[in-house]
């Protein structure tokens, strides 16, 4: 068995987006309340639209990644930023929600993506080691995602950020990173080549 570097950058890109996911999960409640979007009922309904956005998503992701065969990684943490953005600045219920739906399908994007992303990147015999790194290092991302989001929104917050908008310029940053970095494009160039 032998494991590659594609392996750890799939499973760094995958934590972060662990991260990045649960913004929502550990903040739309509080946000509907404190901004008087509704209560319990409503923030219940957002989290049952963002799973219905990642099932959705989750039927046409192989299509998804075959159209962007270098770029659909990137795509989720676009869509992770805009939708944030949309949560943060939108000021209304249905915002919030769309926001939550797009949140769902970029998880779906992502997650559906990496595990592919491995299976290629390295021999058959290692895919299952390779699988055990990746799940191992990405469920991290979705536990310190408030010891890393909220001090950063505490410290934002005097010029008028919140988690959403904090979660939403993280998402654009890693996007235009991951884009230009080409990660994707080498790992599936590489793996034909292999």
């Amino acid at each position: 068995m032998k494991l590659n570097k594609y392996v750890f950058y799939c499973a760094f890109w995958a934590f972060l987006i662990m991260m990045l996911n649960n913004v929502l999960n550990n903040n739309i409640s509080l946000f509907i309340v404190q901004e008087k979007l509704g209560g319990t009922s409503e923030a219940a309904l957002t989290s049952t639209l963002s799973l219905v956005g990642g099932m959705l998503c989750g039927f046409i992701v192989g299509i998804i990644g075959k159209k962007f065969k270098y770029t659909s990684v990137s795509i989720a943490y676009l869509l992770y930023g805009l939708s944030y953005l949309l949560i943060a600045y939108g000021n209304s219920l249905l915002t919030v929600i769309i926001g939550s739906f797009i949140v769902g399908a970029a998880m779906s994007i992502a997650m559906g993506t990496f595990p592919y992303l491995i299976s290629i990147s390295v021999n058959k015999s290692s895919i299952s080691m390779a699988l055990g790194v990746y799940t191992a290092i990405n469920a991290v991302g979705g536990v310190i995602s408030p010891f890393v989001i909220n001090p950063i929104t505490t410290t934002l917050s005097k010029v008028g950020f919140n988690a959403f908008s904090v979660g939403g310029v993280i998402g654009l940053i890693i996007y235009v990173a991951i884009l230009f970095s080409g990660f994707q494009k080498k790992l599936v160039i590489n793996a034909k080549n292999n």
